[in-house]
């Protein structure tokens, strides 16, 4: 009768640091490419790819972007609220990156030669 033998097969754990760290960067608005060449996986030499960044880390990607967009989203409405050129930029940029039918403005680009 043959042996059969099973090969081990290595699974990626992460660690709460390399956790952490791939939420803080993506907080800081990071591109997803980027941050998995800063996540080392089962060996120091080699850094973990893109698909194993998106399945592993999720929930810390969800968070750390979520972030990025709260504290931008802040800033805007904080030019908004001041006084001056500023404050009329911001609001028109919030107005053009919204949906068009939520405030029922149809925005487009006018060229004019």
């Amino acid at each position: 009768m043959k042996q059969v033998t099973f090969s081990t097969i290595k699974v990626f754990r992460p660690t709460q640091a390399q956790r952490d760290a791939v939420q803080a960067l993506a907080s800081q608005g990071v591109e997803r490419e980027l941050i998995s060449k800063c996540i080392f996986g089962l060996t120091a030499e080699e850094p973990i790819d893109l698909d194993t960044l998106n399945l592993v880390f999720a929930e810390e990607l969800e968070l750390g972007e979520s972030h990025c967009s709260a504290k931008a989203i802040q800033t805007l409405v904080e030019k908004m609220n001041q006084d001056g050129p500023d404050a009329l930029d911001a609001a028109i940029f919030w107005l053009q990156t919204q949906e068009p039918d939520k405030f029922g403005i149809g925005w487009s680009r006018v060229e004019y030669d």
